[in-house]
This record gives structure tokens, sequence and C-alpha cells, in this order.
């Protein structure tokens, strides 16, 4: 009798372990499709960026980074808004946050400021 009641936690241990498995399993799916989605967002973004400046690849690529870890959410705007002295953009995110990202000459990201063109500097090198 005894040795029966241990079989049987034994099985009921070993089938809650196949339940959290499973659970982990579709949380490491959903993470993925959350990936993609923002690698998706990104590579609208970059697109944006590179259509209104004329930047490469590679500048879009960076500045988009660059302004996500500033802060900013999905991109859904960029509009040229002057190439003086190499090209300003202006971006505007999925929450009507807006953004002005300056670049070099060469296509450098130079600065990104907040709210408009003299306003708060959320990113620029040290040289």
């Amino acid at each position: 009798m005894m040795r029966g009641i241990g079989i049987l936690l034994i099985l009921a241990i070993g089938l809650s372990g196949c339940k959290t498995q499973t659970q982990v399993t579709e949380n490491k799916g959903e993470k993925t499709d959350t990936v993609e989605e923002v690698r998706t967002d990104m590579e609208h973004a970059v697109e944006l960026m590179k259509d209104a400046g004329n930047l490469s690849q590679d500048s879009a690529q960076g500045a988009m980074e660059t302004l996500y870890e500033s802060g900013a959410a999905e991109v859904t705007t960029a509009e040229l808004v002057s190439e003086n002295y190499g090209v300003t953009l202006k971006v505007t995110d999925v929450n009507g946050k807006v953004y002005y990202l300056g670049f070099g000459g060469s296509g450098y990201l130079e600065i990104i400021r907040k709210d408009s063109e003299n306003g708060e500097i959320l990113y620029a090198p040290i040289d």
C-alpha cells in the first residue's frame, strides 16, 4: 500500500514538472514573437529614416538603436527638417513624442534633442 502511494507521488511530481516545462516553452515562443515584432518595427523605422534623410543603412540603423536607447517608443514618422551642416530629421514615435536627430556631413548621428531643435539633449557623443 505504501509503495503504491510512493509511486503515485513520483508520478504526480513528474507530471507537474512536465507542465512547468510546457509553460516555459510557450513563454519562450512568446518572447521570440516579441523580438521579431521589435525587429520589424526597427526595420520600418530605419527605412523611414533612410528615405527622409538620404542616409546609409548603417547610419540609420545606428541612429535608431541610439534613439530607442534614449527612451523613444516605436517610430512612426521621420521627416527632413534641414540639410544645413549635415542633416536634421524630425522623428515622431507612437506616443506622439518628437525627437530631432542631427547628423554630421559624414552621416553619423551627432545629437538627439527632445521636443524641438533646441530642446533637451538626450544624446551627444563625448569627444
